[in-house]
């Protein structure tokens, strides 16, 4: 793992900690997604939303805002494939 993918993991599992969403929220670490420019990714399933640039700072606000409340983190949104929205803004 690279651009601070291991932190950023860390960061999100413990935010879901934190949530009381442990039991019902399940973590796979993975290698390359294919996305390197975009890293670190993170792809939330079922909802099939593809994140980019999750930052350790950014991962309270995606368990907050996606997790929590259903509303999509517009500015780390790479690939919503349930609208088909791909989010071209860097």
């Amino acid at each position: 793992m690279n651009a601070g993918a291991e932190e950023s993991t860390k960061s999100i599992r413990a935010c879901i900690t934190e949530a009381g969403l442990d039991t019902e929220i399940h973590t796979t670490k993975t290698l390359c997604n294919g996305r390197c420019e975009d890293a670190p990714v993170v792809i939330v399933m079922p909802d099939n939303i593809w994140y980019k640039k999750v930052t350790s700072e950014a991962t309270n606000k995606l368990v907050e805002q996606h997790l929590c409340q259903g509303k999509i983190v517009e500015e780390h949104l790479l690939f919503d494939y349930a609208t088909f929205k791909i989010n071209q803004n860097e």
